[in-house]
């Protein structure tokens, strides 16, 4: 009875673990890259701290300062998407691999063993090309950086535009 105790006492000191860890994550979450334009020609780049209600707070990654842009004076904001053409294409590869391998022992079930490993082995590669292409083709279309007008956009498109911002910031909401 007594390895019973210790086993579930041991259970939930991991399960306490791993729950108060996911909170100690949120503190580290990192905001979105992005460069902004402004009016007179000057470019700004830094990681999105948070969205103000007349201002954008970002963290300039080289030199750790925080660096406050009034919307008054931002032309575009540039939104920095990583690319995610390698994890898209590997992803696909392995996927598009294993249908062909799943379907193939259902559709050729009265061949010899040898000669079905062999076409198997070719089928699954050739489907896991086609699949990985498709893969970083769907990739490199979600990596493409977004860019956000600032300048002559009316007063709601521009509070829009800013509440999506604000869910890719390091702190959400519009402060």
């Amino acid at each position: 009875m007594r390895k019973k105790g210790e086993k579930l006492t041991a259970l939930i000191l991991v399960f306490s673990l791993v729950v108060l860890s996911a909170d100690l994550n949120a503190a580290i979450r990192k905001g979105v890259n992005i460069t902004i334009s402004k009016t007179n020609g000057e470019e700004v780049s830094g990681e999105l701290v948070t969205v103000k209600k007349d201002s954008l707070l970002l963290l300039d990654l080289e030199t750790k300062t925080d660096i406050s842009v009034n919307l008054d004076v931002i032309d575009v904001i540039t939104v920095n998407n990583k690319s995610l053409m390698f994890e898209m294409g590997m992803g696909a590869f392995l996927l598009a691999g294993a249908a062909r391998l799943s379907l193939h022992s259902t559709l050729e079930k009265g061949q010899e063993k040898e000669e079905a490993t062999e076409h198997q082995v070719q089928d699954v590669w050739l489907w896991g090309a086609i699949g990985a292409g498709v893969g970083v083709l769907a990739g490199s279309v979600f990596g493409i950086d977004k860019s956000i007008r600032i300048q002559g956009e009316s007063d709601a498109d521009i509070q829009d535009a800013l509440e999506k911002l604000s869910k890719k910031a390091r702190v959400r909401g519009i402060q």
